[in-house]
């Protein structure tokens, strides 16, 4: 059955210089393995949009591209003071676009957190630095390169709540009042940050309980604006896959090369 697989990178992987240690690296070679293998980069939401409408885009020719967390390095060129200088995801799309003209106009997706304390402690603790702004999610929204989705309100990181066994994953938001925090409420300062409404869900750590994906989202997307939601379940998206759970492949995770990219591609 013809497929298009959606890839995922974190921005934040920069440990080094190469492919398997530094995620600007693997996008760049990533995306010259993707216009080789003759597929083009699509936003996710064109792709959403199709699967609650028309379903006509041909699939087999076709690769989305997302980010999750929303690191600044998703938008902004850094200086990394152990690696140098890192272009931004979004200055590799650009390069890309350039180097590519005849392809569709590049479109990708940045899963951002939405609580601006959450990001806070997520990145000076994680990272070392002040990394995980919002002060150019409104200027990326309207790029028409990278557009601003939602990855919840804090992603239940361990480092918000030390000790507590209900962090450090997203399968306890299985309720009422706790998806309208992690969703309603995320969606809300996003749109407010970004000047768009989000379309897309990211769920953390690619987890959902059977409540949230079941019966919250698809009862109350509609209401949020919300059409679908991302898991990161190996897989290629289909016509058949669950809107509210479709499938992710996650770079260093489920492929470790240019070339495993490319036999992903094929497949």
């Amino acid at each position: 059955m013809p497929g298009c697989p959606i890839l995922t990178y974190h921005s934040q992987l920069l440990f080094g210089n190469d492919y398997r240690n530094n995620s600007h690296v693997g996008l760049a070679a990533d995306l010259e393995v993707i216009a080789a293998s003759g597929r083009q980069i699509i936003g996710l939401r064109e792709l959403v949009a199709s699967l609650r409408g028309a379903r006509d885009l041909p699939l087999d020719e076709l690769v989305c591209i997302t980010f999750d967390d929303g690191p600044d390095f998703d938008w902004l060129d850094i200086e990394h003071p152990e690696h140098g200088p890192q272009p931004s995801f979004a200055t590799l799309l650009r390069r890309h676009a350039a180097a590519h003209p005849g392809q569709r106009p590049i479109c990708a997706t940045s899963f951002v957190i939405a609580d601006a304390g959450a990001r806070h402690e997520i990145s000076t603790q994680a990272m070392g630095r002040e990394w995980m702004n919002d002060h150019w999610w409104r200027e990326a929204a309207a790029s028409g390169l990278l557009q601003i989705d939602s990855h919840g309100l804090d992603h239940r990181h361990p480092c918000l709540a030390p000790g507590d066994a209900d962090w450090g994953h997203f399968h306890a938001i299985a309720d009422e009042v706790s998806c309208a925090q992690q969703v309603d409420a995320a969606n809300s300062i996003i749109a407010e940050r970004s000047g768009q409404p989000p379309r897309i869900f990211a769920y953390p750590y690619g987890q959902a309980s059977e409540y949230l994906r079941s019966e919250y989202l698809p009862r109350h997307g509609q209401r949020l604006g919300l059409e679908a939601a991302v898991s990161i379940e190996p897989g290629h998206f289909h016509w058949d896959s669950d809107p509210w759970f479709l499938p992710r492949y996650v770079s260093l995770a489920h492929w470790h090369s240019p070339e495993e990219l490319a036999s992903l591609l094929r497949g």
